[in-house]
């Protein structure tokens, strides 16, 4: 189901057609002399389902070309509409070769000048190695891409796994699909503003690196097991969808502060600090029942047993989101609280090696400190 064909022997692009020329074009098709890009075979202009004008096979016959889905047309259709809105050309299903001679086929190349950006969207499932293999080609090529894959319940565990400055992977909500959106932060923003802002460099890559950043105190409603009395455990951060736990910190002080400021308007948060624990024999940050003055300790607040009695899925829980672009979280579980420390190398070891942001009074992200796609 591409979006091109062509019309005598040139290209013919159905998202540049104006209504009335589209018309036109399902009109005298038969005298135009229309022909699929992919077999030379006659082409019919069509609607799909979720009325997407397009270019279909009068008869597939020997065409090897894969049939694509109404939401992977229509993702491509947003995609090269909103770069022509943001001043770039686009060209679906355009194709190139590294050079090895290896070929790929993009579903939207976009160019301005000598720049090429281009968008995959990935709605069938994909191994890694077959997205480095294909990321590979593109580099080779000259061609930047990002890509779009469907949103799926185990998108962190793929996130983890490739999401680089090299391999920038974002993820497609196709199930409303005349309003796709895509996964920034684990925040929806509409495919089209996606695609706009990653054209005009409003999306950049930030390392993460020792010094100071903008992180997401995690709180949990629990019961103190000493006094029984519903407290607010301070657990520790998230940071780039990894949990950092409260006897990692570095930037206790400031930590301190702002628990003891948060307690004077919420007193059953817990207070934070340097605790004697007779398990370990030694002194670590950490929590204490604001009633009984009980160790909220690391292994208990930390142990699989906790997570499970606590029984959330963060990012991934299906909590609404307080703000459309803004980093909050609303939770029913655990309480957010968005906070500036000093991090640490040690407590940034199993952190990943960065993540993909907005620029400052465009999109409500973070200042700048990396390289843009």
């Amino acid at each position: 189901m591409p979006l091109t064909c062509l019309c005598d022997g040139k290209p013919l692009t159905s998202f540049l057609l104006r209504d009335g020329e589209w018309t036109a074009v399902k009109t005298n098709y038969r005298t135009l002399r229309l022909s699929m890009r992919c077999c030379s075979s006659a082409a019919i202009p069509k609607l799909s389902r979720l009325g997407t004008p397009f270019f279909a096979h009068k008869s597939r016959a020997d065409c090897q070309t894969a049939p694509e889905s109404a939401e992977h047309l229509q993702a491509k259709f947003i995609i090269a509409e909103s770069a022509g809105a943001a001043g770039w050309k686009a060209f679906a299903e355009a194709s190139g070769a590294d050079p090895d001679g290896n070929p790929w086929i993009a579903d939207v190349l976009c160019t301005r000048g000598e720049i090429k950006v281009a968008y995959e969207v990935q709605l069938a499932a994909q191994s890694i190695e077959e997205y480095r293999t294909r990321q590979t080609r593109y580099q080779r090529a000259g061609v930047r891409c990002l890509w779009l894959a469907r949103l799926r319940r185990n998108r962190d565990a793929i996130e983890s796994v490739l999401q680089s400055r090299e391999l920038p992977l974002f993820f497609l909500d196709v199930t409303q699909p005349a309003n796709m959106t895509v996964q920034v932060r684990g925040v929806p923003m509409p495919l089209g503003d996606f695609v706009k802002g990653s054209l005009d460099r409003e999306l950049f890559w930030a390392e993460t690196r020792p010094g100071t950043r903008a992180v997401e105190l995690q709180i949990a409603s629990i019961t103190c097991y000493k006094c029984r009395k519903a407290i607010k455990a301070v657990r520790g951060y998230v940071i780039n969808n990894h949990f950092v736990p409260l006897a990692e910190v570095s930037d206790t002080g400031a930590l301190a502060a702002f628990i003891s400021a948060l307690r004077q308007h919420v007193p059953e948060v817990t207070p934070v600090s340097q605790r004697f624990s007779s398990t370990v024999q030694g002194k670590y940050f950490a929590a204490s029942c604001p009633f009984c003055s009980a160790l909220l300790g690391d292994w208990f607040m930390t142990a699989d047993f906790f997570t499970e009695t606590v029984s959330c899925d963060y990012p991934d829980c299906g909590c609404p989101h307080d703000t459309l672009y803004g980093p909050e979280i609303g939770c029913r579980v655990f309480d957010y609280q968005r906070i500036a420390l000093r991090l640490g190398s040690s407590e940034l070891r199993g952190v990943p090696t960065g993540e993909w942001l907005w620029r400052p009074n465009t999109r409500g992200a973070n200042p700048p400190r990396g390289q843009t796609p």
